[in-house]
């Protein structure tokens, strides 16, 4: 997905080329692959990976963030899921997004 960003933004980037701004700093992207696990821990904030099921997207993450004895849990959509239930577990907040288009 990363690698397509930039075309996914190309009108944009030419625009301020265009304009003289020239300025597309802000689009530069630096990507990793992750697996299930601690993907950064820094200055007390430790965040933590964890495979999710979204059907055809594999792999697919959730996160948790702790901080000084606090966590949230981010999770996009995702089936009814174990994994998930098992890392937000003891959180203070679960935040668990879906979106469903009408038709």
């Amino acid at each position: 997905m990363m690698l397509h960003m930039n075309k996914a933004f190309k009108a944009d980037l030419d625009a301020r080329d265009d304009s003289g701004n020239g300025n597309v700093e802000g689009a530069s992207i630096t990507a990793n692959d992750i697996k299930e696990g601690i993907v950064y821990k820094k200055n007390g904030i430790e965040v933590i990976a964890f495979k999710v099921d979204h059907k055809s997207i594999e792999p697919a993450f959730g996160y948790r963030v702790n901080y000084k004895g606090h966590s949230v849990v981010i999770s996009g959509d995702t089936r009814y899921n174990e994994n998930l239930i098992k890392f937000a577990k003891g959180a203070d907040v679960v935040i668990h997004e879906v979106a469903a288009a009408k038709t």
